[in-house]
């Protein structure tokens, strides 16, 4: 059930990141209360594991948020916010994973589109993080759960 939340939860934020730029609050806080929901029914607050686990990766993802904010939103905001609600759903290990592969693949597609785009004076875009995570997200789904 976790998994399937999660996915469902990503194709929205990376339509969503694709067509406008930006992922809407009221999904993120919708994705978080199920993650907080699907947490007291697993009764993970209550293994002390567990609890330290969730707590590290949300951890994890307040340090995105706070690299988002030094870097004048280099990585989005709702891109820091996703990884702090992926603490929910994800251990730190997954967590950590999902975020160095999706810097892995923002740096190939930008190096792509540099070549791309070379005749061009200007290289001043922003791209969408989110399509960078697709590779590890559908790795994730299909082969680790």
């Amino acid at each position: 059930m976790k998994q399937l939340i999660f996915l469902i939860s990503y194709i929205y934020f990376l339509i969503s990141d694709i067509r406008q730029k930006k992922i809407k609050n009221i999904a993120l806080l919708l994705y978080g209360v199920i993650g907080i929901l699907l947490c007291i029914f697993e009764n993970r607050f209550l293994n002390f594991n567990f609890l330290c686990d969730t707590l590290l990766s949300v951890g994890f993802g307040m340090v995105i948020m706070f690299v988002s904010y030094i870097s004048k939103e280099g990585i989005g905001k709702a891109d820091g916010i996703y990884f702090i609600l992926n603490g929910l759903y994800l251990d730190l290990k997954e967590n950590v994973i999902l975020f160095l592969s999706g810097i892995f693949f923002a740096f190939i597609f930008g190096v792509v589109l540099v070549i791309i785009k070379r005749e061009k004076k200007s290289l001043k875009e922003t791209m969408p993080f989110m399509p960078c995570l697709l590779p590890t997200v559908f790795w994730y789904i299909l082969c680790i759960r």
